[in-house]
């Protein structure tokens, strides 16, 4: 038995298959080559996973575009995770949603696309603070929006390199990644570029449902929790707030 289950923990593992049968097998083979007990449960189940075989899979249009992309050096590896990810799924014996279908297709079309990203000042500033702000949306947010997910891998692994280009080679990064982020930010972008909140001028902030008058000291920066950040004085004492309004925005309401 122990040769069945090696030869098909094999079978998953070529497969990339990370699936509850891929641990279940894991755990099964280190017991039976150590001798171990295994519950009547468990054996009836390793006993239909092995008769059952190696997973066959069934959406094989979509397996068959997911491995000629996981084939391609221009793809980035958080793409390539994903479509890893999605292989497995297939694999499995899943039918791969519209959803899904359409992220390999979005993937596909990027790749052929693919525009020259330029590295200057400028461009490396404004991704250093895509990816700070987005510490300011929660896991939930992100696992909703897989490409926007992935954007983040692969802009964090160009900006390592970006810092020791003279090592290494620079990995894939499209412009469609580096777009998804920012058109999430591009309201907190815009502000941390012209903010309509110079230094010197009078603001208001909002205090339980009251509006203090408030100085603005400094120019608009990000949190450690990804927020942008404005530091005022109000009455003497330093403050910093996420919000501030004009005057005129107050009168109007």
């Amino acid at each position: 038995m122990i040769q069945q289950v090696s030869m098909l923990l094999e079978s998953y593992e070529s497969r990339g298959i990370k699936s509850r049968e891929y641990y279940f097998l894991r755990d099964m083979e280190y017991n039976l080559k150590r001798q171990r007990n295994i519950s009547n449960s468990q054996r009836n189940w390793l006993e239909k996973i092995l008769e059952r075989g190696s997973p066959k899979a069934l959406d094989k249009d979509s397996l068959a575009k997911i491995e000629s992309l996981m084939d391609l050096d221009s793809i980035s590896s958080a793409k390539k995770k994903v479509l890893s990810n999605l292989r497995s799924q297939a694999y499995s014996g899943k039918i791969l949603s519209d959803k899904q279908k359409k992220l390999i297709e979005q993937i596909g079309f990027q790749n052929k696309t693919l525009r020259v990203f330029s590295k200057d000042s400028k461009i490396v500033k404004e991704i250093r603070d895509i990816l700070k702000l987005t510490k300011s949306r929660k896991m939930s947010y992100w696992r909703l929006r897989p490409q926007q997910l992935q954007a983040i891998s692969e802009l964090n692994e160009w900006l390592e390199w970006s810092d020791y280009d003279d090592i290494c080679d620079e990995p894939p990064l499209d412009i469609y990644s580096y777009e998804s982020l920012k058109n999430i930010f591009k309201k907190q972008l815009s502000l941390l570029e012209n903010s309509p909140h110079g230094e010197g001028s009078m603001r208001l902030i909002k205090v339980s449902n009251q509006y203090i008058s408030a100085l603005v000291i400094g120019k608009p920066y990000i949190s450690e929790s990804g927020h942008v950040i404005h530091p005022v004085l109000v009455n003497s004492i330093t403050r910093e707030v996420k919000k501030l309004f004009m005057p005129s925005e107050v009168k109007s309401k």
